[in-house]
């Protein structure tokens, strides 16, 4: 076997290797041996077919399976050879356009074939202690305290039916509604709804035509979707809305009371309750300026060195980004195929994003190795135990799910990166 290796770029080297043609003859004739084995035709005995029959048998899979045997037989080997250490997923087949598998082998001629192999990109660390980073200070106006409270009033407010007037801005007025287009063929099914009046995002004609109307009375209106409506099926559509009201709801929303701060919170007062609510997001703005001040630190330390980002990597992180925003759009009932996304300007800007995760990713590596950092039992256990609380789940559950999944090591990883971002963080000069 003769192997050549060429540098791509820094993290990425091109293996070529070629087997002798010898030693494709044997693996032709071992797997011919190994197909004849048991092979079974009427008149033949197992394991005596004629050599000619398995070979007219097998026809265009022989060569394609010499040529997968080889690779399988070399490519490691090789790669142990020239000392490469390649990432998870980081070796690739060097194919041309259009090809998925590796080439088919040729009776009394060597094989060749290359692969591309995705190692770390090597580099020094820059000065990653006693930097000097700026933190912001945390401020609370009191009118994020009075807009907490009146959230939280929000929360335990009710809704009820209302039989003495007729609906109005703040409503929930509850349809049987169909729609039909004028001139064109789009047609709405008739169903239930809850139709929020004056709610941000409402078409201004729901909020006007289902004013005033009370539970019992039937309604009938046409409006026109504006150009800009995001799904493309009623952009610019005349459509004529029918149907009959249900019901009108309305919100009542419990005053700020000494006994609401004993409900939500058990303290005594609207006074404590205030207090309580004060420290809260105190809290919370502590934890955001020290975040704010870790992106700095990281940002420092990664703008001291230059290396590349493995394409592998960028690949695979750009693939979950992406993946995540599908998620993300599909739980907030967008329609992906319907939407207008520019796709191309998204990736684009996604793999910027992965591109700076990666790097972040390697340079955290490269000093939790350093200082020896690692995790304790403890710490696993901690995280799973955190996210079988948000899932609804036994920790036992959650943690079989990764190990199936094969995510409980890049748990871990994560876990250590951010261990040690705050073991960085620790030796920082802040001010």
């Amino acid at each position: 076997m003769n192997t050549e290796v060429t540098k791509e770029s820094p993290t990425r080297k091109r293996l070529s290797i070629e087997v002798p043609a010898s030693e494709v003859q044997s693996v032709f004739d071992a797997t011919l041996h190994a197909a004849r084995k048991d092979a079974v035709r009427p008149g033949f005995r197992k394991g005596k077919v004629p050599m000619g029959l398995v070979r007219a048998e097998l026809g265009d899979k022989l060569p394609a399976q010499v040529g997968e045997t080889l690779v399988e037989h070399h490519l490691w080997k090789a790669i142990q050879d020239e000392s490469l250490e390649p990432l998870p997923k980081g070796v690739f087949m060097d194919l041309e356009d259009g090809e998925k598998d590796a080439p088919p082998a040729v009776e009394g001629e060597p094989y060749a074939f290359a692969v591309f192999v995705d190692i770390m990109p090597e580099f020094d660390l820059p000065e990653y202690t006693g930097l000097k980073i700026a933190r912001p200070k945390a401020e609370l106006a009191d009118d994020e305290v009075q807009k907490e409270l009146d959230g939280i009033r929000e929360s335990m407010g009710h809704v009820h039916d209302v039989d003495d007037r007729a609906s109005q801005p703040g409503d929930f007025v509850e349809v049987d509604i169909e729609g039909e287009g004028l001139g064109s063929e789009l047609k709405l099914e008739k169903k239930a709804q809850r139709i929020h009046l004056g709610a941000e995002g409402n078409l201004p004609e729901f909020d006007s035509e289902l004013s005033g109307v009370r539970a019992g009375e039937e309604f009938s209106f046409e409006m026109t979707y504006p150009e800009d409506f995001p799904n493309a099926d009623f952009k610019g559509q005349r459509v004529r809305f029918s149907g009959a009201v249900l019901g009108v709801k309305e919100r009542h929303v419990p005053e700020l009371s000494d006994e609401l701060a004993e409900t939500v919170a058990g303290v005594a007062n609207v006074a404590e309750l205030r207090d309580k609510v004060r420290e809260a997001l105190m809290a919370r703005k502590e934890v955001e300026c020290t975040g704010v001040a870790k992106r700095r630190l990281l940002d420092k330390i990664i703008d001291g060195v230059s290396y590349e980002a493995p394409v592998s990597l960028v690949e695979e992180e750009l693939r979950e980004r992406l993946e995540s925003i599908g998620r993300n759009m599909a739980m907030s009932g967008v329609d992906m195929d319907k939407a207008e996304i520019d796709w191309d300007k998204v990736i684009a800007e996604e793999r910027v994003a992965a591109e700076k995760g990666v790097r972040e990713q390697i340079l955290l590596d490269r000093i939790a190795a350093e200082e020896k950092l690692d995790l304790a039992p403890s710490e696993v256990d901690g995280a799973i135990e955190s996210m079988a609380r948000e899932a609804g789940k036994s920790p036992a559950e959650v943690r079989q799910e990764l190990k199936k999944t094969g995510s409980i090591n890049s748990l871990k990883s994560q876990l250590l990166r951010r261990k040690c971002l705050d073991w960085v963080y620790e030796k920082t000069d802040i001010c």
